[in-house]
């Protein structure tokens, strides 16, 4: 098979108001789209979701998310052949996959791949891959238990990951990750206990993080406790 431009695009099946998304390739000798690889195999089963999930170019292969119908969306890696689009691992055994929470983001960071993924036993959390089944790891359990911290808006900036993560104590807040799991920890407390600043719109201006947060501050007004809400550029 010649080298191949990734594309992906959708099939509809008028006939069973379903939709069927499968993976494609241009020749660039011929620009006819072909099928590469129909990972799901049924017809009543879309093997990705077009909305929310990222793919990413990683040392000569494109990285994504798909189900194959029997291990849930999983991460999958394919470099333009059929024999070479595979599964990189099963984090989460059975048909829920990883993205029972909140749906994965891929960066790549010192020659690893960083992602947030759902576990039965760790819940959401921070993993990496480096491509292959063994080298794919969890970070860090930040929180025991199953629900996890629930990583999201991954963010590289001069070898550092920052996400936003929530914990019980703390709401969604500011988070960062050198890729260790003692590197991996609450960077701020914004808004102290348990209201959450959720910092957004990630900006990197020079090597330095911008973003936006939310603040409340207690104020006494007219004998009432008053928390007024406001949007912070950080």
């Amino acid at each position: 098979m010649k080298k191949a431009t990734l594309l992906f695009s959708l099939c509809r099946l008028k006939t069973l108001s379903l939709l069927t998304v499968l993976l494609f390739y241009m020749q660039t000798s011929a620009q006819v789209p072909q099928v590469l690889k129909d990972i799901s195999g049924l017809t009543t089963l879309h093997s990705q979701s077009t909305t929310g999930y990222t793919y990413k170019s990683f040392n000569g292969y494109l990285y994504f998310v798909a189900d194959d119908g029997v291990t849930g969306f999983e991460i999958w890696k394919t470099n333009g052949t059929e024999a070479g689009t595979t599964l990189v691992k099963d984090i989460n055994p059975g048909p829920t996959g990883i993205t029972a929470v909140t749906p994965p983001i891929m960066v790549e960071m010192n020659g690893f791949l960083y992602f947030n993924a759902n576990h039965p036993t760790y819940g959401q959390e921070l993993w990496r891959t480096d491509g292959t089944e063994a080298g794919t790891t969890l970070v860090k359990d930040a929180v025991a238990g199953t629900t996890g911290i629930g990583p999201n808006n991954l963010f590289v900036i001069n070898g550092t990951i920052y996400f936003t993560a929530s914990m019980s104590a703390t709401g969604v807040e500011l988070w960062k990750s050198d890729g260790t799991a003692a590197g991996t920890v609450l960077l701020k407390d914004i808004n102290p206990g348990g209201l959450a600043s959720n910092p957004s719109n990630f900006t990197n201006v020079n090597g330095v993080l911008f973003f936006t947060a939310l603040l409340r501050q207690t104020e006494l007004n007219y004998g009432r406790v008053m928390e007024p809400l406001r949007v912070l550029l950080w």
